[in-house]
């Protein structure tokens, strides 16, 4: 496109946000007029103005979502942090929130020089690893791959012992974050309980565990690797680790250490909280993994997860115990039944903790 027709040199354009990604939907074509009738190559072109567009966001919505993320940071000394609220059938963003804001007519030397990035939307752009709101999804494998029936119980007693690939007499201990006891799988991701799925995961006992070719797979499938494809410009993409990366970018062997840490969501496993809301989207539809929306469109499924009926069943049976008996309880209240997952994972070498949560609701286990 020749943008001599469509731009004067002291037009403004759409550099942030929805006005970037629809800068050729909203500027429209100014007017050109021939007044040499010489230039037979040139024609003369009607103004059109610029399409309207029309978005998914619901005033309300964002409004209370703002004022609540706003309410936890001022309530913990919270600095950062992110909130989305889609339609889990359709994808539409109806709220989105990435702290802290700025006040666009405030210094924009002062709000450049931030540290804490106030340009940078971490709902889409920030990548992090997703602790235990991964869970549900190994759950899922781990029922597919026949590798744990919902009855399956784990005793677990705070944490397990691995000996060194390396060493045989070194012993490594990973720990959960607390003593369960007898753990069968909805307790597990109601509880968050590590063991049982550092067991799910690497194998420990008498449970095989996934493996981390296997993890890959699963994560893939899901497009944890992937941008999501939102309209919203520069969007990341996840990361999903393995062997092969291991070798070539780290020059180091894939251990099970490393297959343990990925199993709590730990490790090099990154994913922005819009993918994380995508994939809790599809527990919650039965498998459709919809691209997210800001503006108004045919709703565009980016993939389907086939499991049987049972097994997305039980998976949603955890998440909603989560609400009820596990570590989401703040939410048992409220008039809506709700199924959620929670998630601390740490970052800067430990010195840090991010905390998530993803829910969706009205609960209805029988979906799909």
């Amino acid at each position: 496109e020749d943008i001599t027709d469509r731009y004067q040199h002291n037009d403004r354009i759409g550099r942030l946000g929805l006005e970037a990604s629809y800068e050729s939907v909203l500027h429209g074509v100014p007017q050109s007029i021939v007044l040499d009738p010489n230039e037979k190559n040139r024609q003369s072109i009607q103004a059109s103005i610029g399409r309207d567009i029309i978005t998914n966001l619901d005033i309300d919505i964002q409004q209370n979502l703002y004022v609540a993320v706003s309410n936890v940071f001022r309530a913990g000394g919270v600095v950062r942090g992110a909130a989305v609220v889609q339609d889990v059938r359709t994808g539409a963003v109806l709220g989105m929130v990435s702290m802290p804001t700025f006040d666009p007519n405030g210094d924009i030397a002062k709000i450049l020089n931030d540290k804490n990035k106030p340009f940078f939307n971490r709902a889409i752009s920030g990548r992090y690893p997703p602790g235990s709101t991964i869970k549900p999804l190994y759950a899922l494998a781990g029922l597919n791959e026949k590798l744990v029936t919902p009855s399956t119980q784990i005793l677990a007693e705070g944490a397990i012992q691995v000996q060194s690939e390396i060493d045989p007499s070194m012993q490594y201990t990973f720990r959960d974050w607390k003593v369960h006891g007898w753990t069968d799988l909805r307790k597990a991701i109601a509880d968050s309980v590590d063991v049982y799925f550092y067991s799910l995961g690497g194998g420990y006992g008498n449970i095989t565990g996934l493996g981390i070719d296997r993890i890959e797979r699963y994560l893939k499938s899901f497009l944890a690797d992937k941008k999501t494809g939102i309209d919203l410009p520069a969007e990341a993409a996840g990361f999903v680790p393995s062997k092969e990366w291991e070798k070539t970018v780290k020059g180091d062997a894939w251990y099970i250490g490393d297959t343990y840490n990925i199993s709590i969501g730990q490790g090099d496993l990154l994913v922005t909280p819009l993918w994380i809301n995508m994939y809790t989207s599809a527990i919650a539809n039965g498998g459709k993994l919809m691209k997210p929306e800001i503006v108004k469109q045919d709703p565009q499924a980016l993939g389907t997860i086939s499991f049987d009926d049972d097994t997305w069943r039980v998976v949603r049976e955890g998440m909603r115990q989560t609400i009820t008996d596990g570590t989401g309880q703040l939410l048992k209240d409220i008039p809506q039944a709700v199924a959620a997952k929670t998630g601390t994972s740490q970052i800067a070498g430990g010195k840090a903790l991010n905390s998530l949560f993803t829910v969706y609701g009205p609960y209805d286990p029988s979906v799909g």
